[in-house]
């Protein structure tokens, strides 16, 4: 085994060898690459939502759903928050099957500006389950 010292600092030797010289930078490099992984992991998800939401919108089905209620998502929590969503349903007449469609999290209580019976929802013809709730007409939050 071969120790490197500088002559003017011995108490800082190191072995030569790769895990002693390279090992804190290599996990450093790892743990780095997770992290980074999962943030972008994160934009990505988010990049496809809006893309699937605007494929809807210009290709998909649009249908008039009755609004049913806001529920706040339990599934969901950040700093002890949870956020809410719009829930509205629709009765397929062609199937006679009833779909229940919700909205996207929102940060804010939306049931003060829900004025409508009736929400915009696209629909996919092929799978009426993908949707995409039009919360256009909700104010946008400033904070």
């Amino acid at each position: 085994m071969e120790v490197m010292y500088l002559e003017s600092n011995p108490n800082e030797a190191k072995i030569n060898g790769f895990f002693s010289l390279w090992g804190l930078a290599l996990i450093l490099a790892f743990l780095g690459m997770v992290f980074s992984s999962i943030g972008f992991g994160m934009l990505l998800f988010d990049i496809l939502k809006n893309r699937k939401g605007n494929y809807l919108v210009e290709n998909g089905l649009k249908v008039e759903a009755k609004f049913s209620s806001v529920e706040l998502n339990y599934s969901l929590q950040v700093n002890g928050r949870n956020p809410y969503r719009i829930v509205a349903e629709w009765l397929d007449p062609e199937s006679n099957t009833i779909y229940m469609y919700k909205s996207k999290n929102l940060w804010f209580d939306p049931t003060d500006y829900i004025r409508n019976e009736y929400i915009s929802v696209y629909v996919d013809k092929a799978k009426p389950k993908k949707h995409y709730l039009d919360i256009s007409f909700l104010p946008t939050v400033v904070e």
